[in-house]
């Protein structure tokens, strides 16, 4: 009688606990009916079937169902197939509801989810909380529920966007296989199609085209071939998403998914308008780094053919140096610490034992020493710069660790402002995120590992990048651009690190109000924001992070996309600087001179000749270049072209300071420097004459001390 207590029991109460059935049968001949909704919920308690089901036979018998009867019965873990037979009443069905069927499938209730989903009302909510149904059954391996749910568009989509993650991967290509294989045998099974259908085939093809596979292209024209599923093409399936996928095709660079869909008009017509099609003859040149932070899909866009070889340049450059910083100390015995980007941090395994392990285990060890670097600086910012709270007009410093934190003994009301104050700190979100366990993170996460009562993120899963990445952040010798320094850099990547960790308490929207306190309104639409709940971490999914952490180092030269106008600016940049270093005082005036006479004759004097590059400068540069951008520049046969003939000498131009004096501003370094202002000046402006500053003893200097 597991959950059901209760006195003075009815004879019909008593037989449905116990199972008796033949004795139920007896009972019902004589219409003893005064405690129908107990018996119910007693047979469903007893796991009684036959009983059950004698009861649901009787007449008008849903005039006597309780309230929450589906709630009651579902935890109870009521049998598979007595709660499906529950769900054939119309007053039962209405019970029912997304929370219901999540039970349903974590518990693996076959039949209950099938009937379930015979309902309007949990269809519509199959993918709420980001597809959490959905999630369950592929950790619990309940292929059957998941291929079910896959079945539905909303639900597949999510699961192709996600298709690296584990277990995903079979699962599609099993939905897919019934589908792709009719499409091969003719239009016939096409042509009647529901909207249902329709959307799901046209995910199909969004899934093909990520996969990027050559192999896919016969299933993937073969499935665009179909009337039914060609018309959708140009549309927008996933809402404000026209040309979906065209779009998708030119950022993977599938080259014969772009060919097949811009056979279709009405696809090429809409990328001529929007004039996307100049994607097709070269890769944009720069990523607009604004547009992706402020666009909400962003962290689930893929990387394009561009964006992946920067990222492997960076992986070549840095890979090599943290390996051999790694392998050096523990090769050194009389070294306790190893040392990664001034971060100091103790060795935890011998030489011996690294050097025994086979490669993909070194290079684990290495990437998690690597990671642990990285807490290191984060701890170290966070004690620099830590969390605080007002209690009492003091203000109270917040310790980096949960235990600590718990020993503060706070109130709610002080404890609510503390975690407040966590949530909000970025060193000590970004630190959370990379920690195992996450003493901060929600047991309701959606994207979480856990072991007993510990839970933590998926960052383990991009280590070795989260690494690389931290490198590239950090790096104060790679060069800048746009004066993004490594100071700006490692802000910025520990920025990404705290919005990945709090990804999904950002999921909310509020209207947004102006300074005092009015709605925002819009061409007459009031404007809206996300925010962040203020709740426990809830961070990113994991393919989401994949974008998230690409976009984290923006203008690190190996990361971002190598430009004309990027060259032609460390062209100018160089080239300055040596002229800049052949100009001192005792040579200034004579240039500035001849200059004047080049100017009004132009004849080239022969002192112009000392300005010129030799070749030795020459290579300098484009050795400087190979070292900051890496393959981008090594492999560009056009920006090296560019340089040499920038460098040529004709008969025209036999100088390189004619060649190159206007965009270096010559004529501006050889203007004198303005006079330095003394202690008097600065402190009196420029109503201080000299000849004032010369009659002022050292006592009236002192008088106007004002420290």
């Amino acid at each position: 009688m597991n959950g059901y207590h209760k006195v003075d029991l009815s004879p019909i109460e008593i037989v449905s606990i116990f199972g008796l059935s033949k004795h139920l049968k007896i009972l019902l001949k004589d219409k003893e009916i005064n405690s129908y909704k107990d018996a119910l919920s007693a047979a469903a308690v007893g796991e009684h079937t036959e009983v059950f089901n004698l009861l649901l036979d009787i007449s008008n018998i849903e005039n006597h169902f309780p309230e929450n009867l589906l709630s009651d019965i579902m935890r109870w873990d009521s049998p598979d197939k007595m709660v499906s037979r529950l769900l054939a009443f119309e007053r039962i069905k209405q019970q029912a509801d997304s929370y219901i069927f999540f039970t349903a499938v974590k518990k693996g209730m076959h039949y209950v989810v099938k009937a379930l989903l015979e309902i309007e009302a949990v269809r519509n909510e199959v993918d709420v909380h980001e597809n959490r149904a959905f999630r369950k059954s592929v950790e619990n391996r309940d292929d059957e529920i998941a291929a079910l749910l896959l079945n539905y568009p909303k639900v597949f989509a999510y699961a192709e966007q996600h298709y690296q993650e584990d277990g995903f991967d079979k699962l599609l290509a099993d939905c897919m296989q019934p589908i792709i294989f009719s499409s091969r045998l003719g239009n016939a099974s096409f042509l009647n199609l529901d909207t249902e259908k329709k959307h799901l085939c046209f995910y199909i093809l969004r899934h093909l085209i990520r996969r990027n596979n050559y192999l896919d292209k016969n299933n993937f024209i073969s499935l665009l071939s179909k009337p039914a599923i060609r018309e959708l093409a140009h549309l927008a399936i996933t809402p404000d998403k026209p040309n979906e996928l065209l779009n998708l095709a030119i950022a993977v660079n599938n080259d014969y998914a772009q060919a097949a869909l811009l056979e279709i008009p009405a696809v090429r017509q809409l990328a001529e308008e929007s004039a996307r099609i100049e994607e097709l003859i070269a890769v944009e040149e720069t990523l607009d780094l604004r547009e992706i932070a402020e666009n909400q899909e962003s962290s689930l866009r893929a990387l394009s053919t561009e964006e992946k070889k920067c990222l492997q340049s960076a992986i070549d450059f840095y890979q090599p140096q943290i390996e051999q910083a790694v392998t050096a100390a523990l090769a050194n015995e009389d070294e306790e610490f190893i040392i990664i980007q001034k971060q100091r941090i103790k060795k935890s395994i011998t030489w011996e034992a690294f050097n025994s392990m086979p490669d993909l285990r070194r290079k684990e060890v290495i990437s998690r020493m690597g990671l642990e670097a990285c807490r290191e600086q984060l701890r170290q910012r966070y004690h620099a710069n830590p969390a605080t709270i007002i209690i009492d007009e003091k203000k109270i410093v917040l310790p980096l660790e949960w235990n600590d934190f718990i020993k503060l003994n706070l109130d709610e009301t002080q404890k609510e402002s503390a975690l407040n104050a966590y949530y909000s700190h970025k060193d000590h979100t970004a630190l959370r995120y990379l920690s195992k366990p996450n003493d901060w993170m929600s047991k309701h996460a959606f994207y979480q590992k856990s072991e007993g009562n510990q839970r933590w993120s998926y960052f383990e899963s991009y280590q070795e990048l989260i690494v690389i990445l931290w490198l590239a952040a950090t790096d104060e010798t790679i060069g800048t651009i746009e004066k993004f320094d490594s100071k700006s850099r490692l802000a910025h990547f520990i920025d990404e690190l705290f919005h990945i960790g709090r990804g999904h308490n950002w999921d909310g929207h509020r209207n947004k109000i102006d300074k005092e306190g009015k709605l925002i309104i819009i061409d007459g639409k009031i404007v809206t924001e996300q925010f962040d709940d203020g709740l426990a971490d809830n961070p990113r999914c994991l393919s989401g992070t994949n974008s998230c952490l690409f976009q984290s180092v923006p203008y690190h030269p190996l990361l971002s996309t190598l430009t004309l106008e990027m060259i032609k600016q460390e062209l100018r940049d160089y080239v300055r600087s040596h002229f800049k270093s052949l100009i001192h005082e005792d040579n200034k005036d004579v240039l500035r001179l001849s200059w004047q006479i080049y100017i009004r004759e132009l004849e080239i004097p022969e002192s112009f000749k000392q300005f010129d590059l030799s070749l030795e400068k020459q290579t300098e540069l484009f050795n400087y270049l190979s070292r900051k951008y890496g393959k981008q520049f090594d492999e560009s046969i056009s920006f090296k072209k560019y340089l040499t003939n920038r460098f040529k000498l004709t008969h025209d131009v036999e100088t390189h300071l004619i060649n190159f004096a206007g965009e270096a501003n010559f004529e501006q370094l050889l203007e004198s420097p303005p006079p330095t202002l003394t202690f008097l000046q600065r402190f009196y402006g420029f109503f201080v004459t000299p000849d004032i500053l010369q009659n002022n003893n050292d006592e009236q200097v002192d008088e106007c001390r004002i420290c």
